[in-house]
């Protein structure tokens, strides 16, 4: 097909500022090298992994779970658990631990140098790009400039430092996209290009393997090649252009080789559909429980937030952002904030609206088409969801195209004054002047822009390194108030045959399975279980027992951790206690514990039949005890523990458990109440905030009993009521279950009142 004059150049009218020289590939590799030497030092150099960020989140332990359970042979094509992730940085993972051991290092480093070489891929996708409509030395200025801002970017900095893998969605894309403009270059010069487009087709394929945002990276491609020919077929001015040497065969072997490569995890969601669209649909905006029946409103709000994100509030989520104070200024130790910080400062986001309006000004030009459609696509992937919106982490496929953008600015205001002076001194007399006034300005644009990048630079230092890393607000978004990493290090160093661990948390975090490496068991309470059962079974066979618990352990408070220490105290020696690190410290128990201990709830559904409080309760297992005294016994002035075992009924989606209170009462011979106490068990004001239908509780009370109760039996009664109202639950059993049980206190059982032995 003869091409038109207005697409592309071939090779024989190629203009001679586009030719390579030596010279030019020698500059362009020191280029390259100090775009990925100032990326390495932001990801890799200024602090250790392990210690910025802090600490170490849920999701980043679970990614080396996973990478775990590969190493162990478990070699799957998608990974369900914790909200179901794509399996290739599980893959990264699991190389780098299997390298370098079971640390925070290794499991951030995978993240950290895909971070890395995303940069330096943006430089060489950069310089392929604009080499055409800019010449070498234009593409080489925008891909540096380009490449500099990415690599001083603290959006992309703090996602190459974490374990996420999001981090990289960008790499393969910005290899996808490279490996095609070399392709679709080579074609339009004559020379062999078929290779070029069927590795950009691999490197498409395995992008699907990353993240959820990865989807949208085959949308770049086929929108842009529609509106491509869109553009040709039907031209603004007539007559109509003819259509240019698009290489079909080429981009049909790409998408073949893509869909060869995705087969795989292809095939396992066309076999698990949930797998593919539970996450993707649960944030959705098109989600009733997000949109409220208002899907394109909501669509437009969060639109509003994806692009307001870049320019005036960035992501509110600590983990993803420094935050901004109510004065604007990023905070240093100041509690509160009221928005994320923008992605770009004010200076780049005038570039950056310069750089989209020229490339919305020439979108007629294949480079321009394709940058302008990278941007928007990938915008999508935040403003299609409801959930924690904006959020950068969704968006960063988009950072290369961001900080392309400005950088294509800058290079054209410095072509536009080189023009208009070069006309200036075309009259000038002599050449000396020339080249004096010549040099002078590259001097000067070259001092503006390095001051660019130096504030830039300076700003991501601060911001990331200093005010968002030392912030207690990011040691509580990271998990590192609760002291995970130095927790399972401590045990590392004292585990060995004889001892075994206990933690004081009712939630196991993920990060002491992963970093633990020792042989002595170790258990944290179960929410919801029989915390005797968990101690008795974990000091099976050990001779001691090393209790770890968070310093600001309230020890009033009626919890699991509180009712294991008394007993504990009760029922083991006490060795000591020594404060193993900053926020926590550790008990030593002598065993074996006393014959006392292995207590157990009373199962109330197998001796009484099923006992439930309307529809809202259902009581299943129960348990008093006095610490030192046993079961069923107290003494005036003691405080005893009931342990209540629940099960929540079945609700429909989307239903929440309603707020309920209990109410315990132990009754003397008369029904007087000698003693009550009342807690939350759900809703807001309860430990169980989180409940869902269907879980099973455990609830713990610390009843106190008056010290002028005299000796004597008295009854356990408890109740059920709604907190708003005061009314009491009716009581519906299967089964008579005591003399005196009303319709809406059931009677636990009978509770001897002895004298304290003096």
């Amino acid at each position: 097909m003869k091409q038109s004059p207005r697409s592309a150049p071939t090779s024989s009218s190629r203009s001679p500022r586009s030719a390579p020289t030596p010279g030019g590939r020698w500059l362009a590799v020191a280029l390259l090298l100090l775009v990925l030497l100032v990326a390495a030092v932001y990801r890799l150099n200024i602090a250790p992994l392990d210690v910025v960020p802090p600490g170490c989140f849920s999701d980043e332990a679970h990614y080396g779970l996973d990478a775990l359970a590969v190493l162990n042979g478990q070699h799957a094509i998608f990974f369900p658990s914790n909200g179901g992730r794509e399996p290739l940085f599980i893959y990264l993972v699991a190389g780098s631990i299997a390298l370098f051991g079971r640390t925070v290092t290794a499991l951030r480093l995978p993240a950290a140098l895909a971070g890395t070489l995303t940069v330096g891929l943006t430089f060489l996708l950069a310089s392929e790009m604009f080499k055409r409509p800019l010449g070498q030395r234009g593409a080489l200025a925008v891909a540096t400039l380009a490449g500099l801002l990415l690599a001083v970017s603290q959006w992309h900095v703090t996602f190459s430092r974490i374990a996420f893998r999001a981090s990289t969605t960008p790499l393969f894309e910005v290899l996808a996209f490279w490996l095609l403009w070399r392709g679709l270059n080579a074609h339009v010069e004559k020379r062999r290009a078929t290779i070029w487009f069927a590795l950009s087709g691999a490197a498409l394929g395995t992008c699907l393997y990353t993240y959820l945002s990865s989807r949208f990276v085959p949308i770049v491609l086929v929108l842009f090649v529609v509106l491509w020919v869109l553009i040709w077929r039907f031209p603004l001015s007539a007559p109509r252009s003819p259509l240019p040497a698009i290489p079909w065969r080429d981009l049909a072997l790409l998408a073949l080789v893509a869909a060869v490569v995705f087969a795989p995890l292809g095939a396992y969601f066309a076999l698990h559909p949930d797998d593919f669209l539970h996450r993707a649909s649960e944030a959705s905006v098109f989600n009733p429980a997000w949109n409220h029946g208002d899907p394109l409103g909501t669509f437009a709000d969060s639109a509003v937030k994806a692009v307001g994100m870049l320019f005036w509030a960035g992501d509110p989520n600590w983990r993803h952002n420094v935050q901004l104070t109510s004065t604007g200024q990023a905070p240093g130790v100041v509690p509160g904030n009221i928005a994320g910080q923008p992605v770009l400062n004010p200076i780049l986001a005038i570039l950056f609206l310069l750089g989209l309006a020229l490339a919305l000004w020439r979108v007629r030009q294949p480079t321009y088409l394709f940058a302008v459609v990278w941007l928007v696509v990938m915008m999508l992937p935040s403003a299609l969801t409801a959930e924690g919106i904006p959020n950068s982490l969704r968006n960063l496929a988009a950072a290369p195209v961001v900080y392309i953008l400005p950088a294509l600015a800058l290079v054209q205001i410095g072509i536009a004054i080189q023009s208009r002076y070069r006309m200036q001194d075309a009259g000038r007399a002599t050449r000396r002047s020339h080249i004096t006034h010549s040099a002078l300005r590259v001097y000067l644009a070259s001092c503006i822009i390095f001051l660019l990048l130096a504030l830039q630079a300076g700003l991501t230092y601060h911001d990331y390194f200093v005010s968002w890393a030392e912030h207690p607000e990011t040691a509580k978004a990271m998990n590192a108030d609760m002291h995970v990493v130095e927790i399972a290090e401590w045990m590392n160093a004292h585990a060995d045959e004889n001892n075994a661990f206990l933690l004081l948390n009712t939630y196991e975090h993920p990060a002491i399975a992963f970093l633990y490496t020792g042989e002595s068991p170790y258990a944290s309470l179960p929410d919801g279980g029989d915390v005797p059962a968990t101690i008795r079974q974990l000091c099976q066979g050990r001779s001691r027992l090393l209790v770890i618990q968070w310093y600001g352990l309230n020890p009033g408070a009626m919890r699991a951790e509180n009712f294991a220490l008394d007993m504990l105290d009760a029922y083991a020696m006490r060795a000591g206690e020594q404060a193993a690190s900053r926020g926590f410290s550790v008990l030593a128990y002598q065993l074996p514990l006393d014959l006392l201990f292995p207590m157990r709830l009373r199962d109330r559904a197998a001796k009484f039949g099923g006992v439930q409080f309307g529809d809202a309760a259902h009581l299943t297992g129960y348990l008093f005890h006095t610490p030192s005294l046993g079961p069923d016994t107290v003494t005036p002035g003691a405080e005893a523990w009931v342990v209540l075992r629940w099960q929540l009924p079945e609700m429909s989606d989307g239903d929440t458990p309603p707020a309920l209170k209990v109410t315990l009462r132990l009754l003397d011979a008369e029904g007087r109440a000698v003693a009550q106490l009342d807690k939350a068990l759900t809703g807001p004001e309860s430990e169980h905030r989180e409940a869902r239908p269907g879980d099973a509780i455990t609830d713990y009370y610390r009843l106190s009993i008056p010290a002028d109760v005299p000796p004597g039996t008295c009854t356990l009664v408890m109740g059920v009521y709604l907190p708003d109202t005061l009314q009491l639950l009716p009581v519906v059993s299967d089964a008579v279950v005591s003399d005196g049980q009303t319709d809406v206190l059931l009677t636990l059982g009978l509770i001897t009142i002895r004298e304290e032995k003096p």
